[in-house]
């Protein structure tokens, strides 16, 4: 028998496991009966002050429960440690015996010792006793904590307890954790401050947000909670002035988010610093709280959020159209959480073909006022027909300017820049010399000049007028007697595409182009604030 092997040798390493958690078991259970009531008393009164009853009785009535709160906390605390008993390695063992239902202690028997092991008959009889026990030990299992609190609750006032805690919750949402701060410090906002004391704090947010100043003080202990918002909204960029003035020990400071500074004095009793707004830190980017203390006591407190200046959004909404006398219309969408300010449209060349040389790039702005965090649409109209590189291809894009400058661009898209169809035979021939000198700039003028000399020999083909007699006279004479060069196509360019429109409209296309300049003159005039009233 002695020589066969046992399958239990491994449990004793086990049985250290299951001994140390019976004995956490049997401290649990007896940590719970001891402390249970002032568990109680803790859930209570966060109940009633996430409720706010006893702000509700008064200022004098809210102290009062905190006062009472600490003493019976106090007096549980002292009550609990007296009765409460660490088990010992005994009553662990009963524990795992009862939890496994073991008869006659057979953990006791494995560490027992025989009186007289020198007796045969009562060796092999507690031989076999101490492998019985040995062989009942795989019935041990992990004990669970009793359920012990309906003899000790009988009330179940632990239930009530936890309802109104539950009922405190709902009713303080958001504002949990100022209402328990206040609850369990009643004497950081008002209760050091005398009559004359007070906290005041402007925060100035930028002046393109629109926003006004917010004026916060600290409450006043005859009219109960101050009024200001449970979490401030502060856009970035502003600036916070602080003026605390009263009583107090020592030199009040501001701490706002995880930066600290001390306050200036600047009086009898006054101390004050005004500094930028700091910048929301990386750890926590939105979230802080801005805390004005005054030798280790709190004087006022407020959560606020960064509001951060997002860039502007802008996208094509849709496809552009072709107008009336090749004049585009795009239909854009813009957003901003303050405003766009400008949309400005760039044309640039596309970058697999040459574009002509003379013109160049484009760039238009326009002035938006589109409303703070809304999408905004627009449909701006260009009339990109007297470009140079109009019936060409072009890449066209758009960018969206918010009040900081901030920009945003769209993707380019590339599309053919419509061309002005004349009706007027003398137009439609002066557009197509401008056209075939914005092909080659550079390139010997005589053909344009003979062909300008052929329009001026039949002065009846365009109504005999004066002023296109003369510019078309000074056109001829340039292209004869001037080297080609880019700069002279282009100023030659301009001066043929205004001749072509007076004899297709008269004078209407100049006095329009007058007019839309005279608009945006006004809009930038309007938007200016350093603009007078008489201007």
């Amino acid at each position: 028998m002695e020589s066969m092997p046992d399958p239990y040798t491994r449990l004793p390493r086990k049985l250290e496991i299951f001994r140390r958690f019976s004995y956490f078991t049997l401290f649990i259970e007896r940590l719970t009966l001891a402390f249970w009531a002032m568990g109680v008393w803790i859930v209570v009164f966060c109940g009633l002050w996430l409720l706010k009853i006893p702000s509700a009785l008064g200022e004098d009535a809210h102290r009062f429960a905190a006062i009472l709160f600490y003493s019976g906390l106090t007096y549980f605390l002292w009550r609990g440690a007296r009765v409460i008993r660490l088990p010992s390695p005994r009553e662990a063992d009963r524990r795992l015996e009862d939890s496994a239902g073991l008869w006659h202690r057979p953990l006791s028997r494995l560490t027992d010792r025989l009186i007289n092991p020198l007796t045969e008959v009562a060796r092999l009889l507690w031989e076999e006793s101490a492998r019985d026990a040995r062989l009942s030990l795989h019935r041990l299992k992990i004990p669970v904590p009793r359920a012990l609190m309906a003899a000790a609750d009988p009330r179940a006032l632990r239930l009530g307890g936890l309802l109104l805690l539950m009922c405190g919750f709902i009713m303080a949402g958001p504002s949990w954790k100022e209402r328990l701060a206040r609850g369990i410090f009643p004497f950081q906002f008002t209760g050091l401050a005398g009559p004359g004391d007070s906290v005041s704090v402007w925060i100035t947010p930028p002046e393109y947000t629109g926003r006004p100043a917010l004026v916060l003080r600290s409450p006043d202990p005859k009219h109960g909670d101050h009024k200001a918002p449970e979490v401030l909204e502060i856009p970035a960029g502003s600036t916070i002035k602080i003026l605390v003035s009263g009583s107090g020990w020592g030199s009040p400071s501001v701490r706002i988010g995880a930066q600290t500074w001390p306050l200036e004095k600047s009086g009898e009793g006054i101390y004050g610093i005004e500094r930028p707004f700091p910048e929301p830190s990386a750890d926590k980017p939105e979230k802080g709280r801005i805390v004005v203390r005054q030798y280790f006591l709190t004087r006022a407190t407020w959560n606020f959020i960064s509001v951060e200046d997002f860039p502007p959004a802008i996208a094509l909404d849709g496809e552009p159209e072709i107008l009336p006398d090749g004049v585009l219309r795009f239909s854009l969408r813009v957003r901003d959480d303050y405003g766009v300010k400008d949309v400005v449209l760039s044309v640039d060349a596309p970058e697999k073909e040459t574009a002509s040389v003379v013109g160049g790039s484009y760039r238009e702005t326009r002035p938006v006022m589109s409303p703070p965090g809304k999408d905004f649409g627009i449909a701006p109209v260009y009339d990109l027909t007297a470009h140079p590189w109009a019936g060409a291809r072009a890449m066209v894009h758009f960018t969206a300017v918010d009040t900081q400058g901030v920009e945003t661009q769209t993707p380019p898209i590339e599309i053919l820049l419509p061309e002005r169809v004349f009706t007027h035979p003398a137009a439609r021939m002066i557009a197509a010399i401008r056209k075939t000198l914005i092909e080659a700039p550079e390139k010997d003028y005589d053909a344009a000049g003979v062909a300008v000399e052929d329009l001026l020999s039949r002065p009846s083909d365009f109504g005999n007028d004066s002023v296109t007699v003369l510019v078309l006279r000074a056109a001829a004479s340039r292209l004869f007697y001037t080297r080609p060069s880019v700069e002279t196509t282009s100023s030659l360019a301009a001066l043929l595409w205004d001749t072509a429109l007076r004899i297709e409209d008269g004078n209407l296309t100049h006095a329009v182009r007058d007019l839309k300049s005279a608009q945006e003159a006004l809009e930038q005039a309007l938007r200016d604030p350093k603009t007078s009233g008489p201007e």
